[in-house]
């Protein structure tokens, strides 16, 4: 779809496109018997990782049952750093390349509770109007109903936003409902690019 200039949200996914994770921090933390690789590939597949990101079960509950499936012997404010230490910060130059666009700014995360608490702090989201997340939603990405919740908080129609995520899966259902979409992945360099072919910044 090419763009008419009437976009006036820029729609952001966090994890893999402003804000880098890296699983392998919170593999070594808690001395893992299983690869990183192995982790990203399967926890999405995770029926208690998918309920935590849809806000159906308790931190308390999720620390419960991961500890218990992997046989971690920590306490839980233990389980809290190190279920964080996979959130490395935001992408290199993500933050200087925001500051200058003049467009209404939002993300829509699928990301839980704890991760949330601590990435949504980082300075690169001071201009951001929502943080919008799975787990306040009670769905994710890229089920349909995400998506229009979505559109109802920012009470926007979807062809004024350009939305941005590292997942293929997670633009058709967008694409559909009219917004501008892009992927991109773990690149400020890439979204300079979108943002330039969609004529957000000269």
């Amino acid at each position: 779809m090419s763009s008419k200039k009437n976009i006036s949200l820029l729609l952001l996914d966090v994890g893999g496109v402003i804000y880098q994770v890296d699983w392998s921090k919170t593999v070594k933390f808690f001395n893992l018997k299983i690869t990183s690789d192995e982790i990203q590939k399967s926890i999405s597949k995770w029926n208690i990782f998918l309920e935590f990101e849809k806000g159906n079960i308790s931190p308390i509950h999720f620390y419960q049952n991961i500890t218990k499936k992997f046989s971690i012997t920590v306490d839980y404010p233990t389980f809290i750093i190190g279920w964080n230490k996979c959130l490395i910060g935001p992408t290199k130059g993500i933050f200087e390349l925001l500051n200058n666009i003049n467009i209404k700014i939002a993300a829509l995360s699928n990301t839980n509770i704890i991760h949330y608490n601590n990435f949504s702090k980082n300075a690169v989201f001071k201009n951001f109007s929502h943080i919008i997340t799975s787990f306040n939603l009670n769905c994710r990405k890229p089920d349909k109903e995400i998506y229009i919740k979505a559109l109802h908080i920012l009470d926007i129609i979807p062809e004024q936003i350009l939305f941005i995520d590292d997942l293929p899966e997670n633009l058709q259902i967008p694409a559909s409902l009219g917004m501008f979409t892009e992927t991109c992945l773990d690149s400020t360099n890439s979204i300079q690019n979108i943002l330039l072919k969609h004529n957000i910044i000269d």
